[in-house]
């Protein structure tokens, strides 16, 4: 997973598989606008205090050889 990735995590007191419902959300939605969704996956990330965080990660196709917007 090389490039620049747009992330979305769970919110303070959100439960663990929402990041999964976003993923779910996208896929059923790129499909039935019939468009390709980016490179796309799910990535579960261990936390300090023994936890796991999912995260929903997405390809940012806006970047791709352009400068960085802010």
């Amino acid at each position: 997973m090389h490039g620049a990735y747009a992330l979305a995590v769970a919110g303070q007191g959100e439960a663990f598989f929402v990041a999964g419902v976003d993923y779910g959300v996208d896929l059923v939605s790129a499909r039935d606008a019939g468009v390709n969704m980016a490179v796309s996956r799910l990535i579960d990330v261990p936390l300090a205090n023994g936890g796991m965080e999912r995260v929903f990660a997405t390809r940012r196709f806006d970047r791709e050889g352009a400068p960085k917007y802010t």
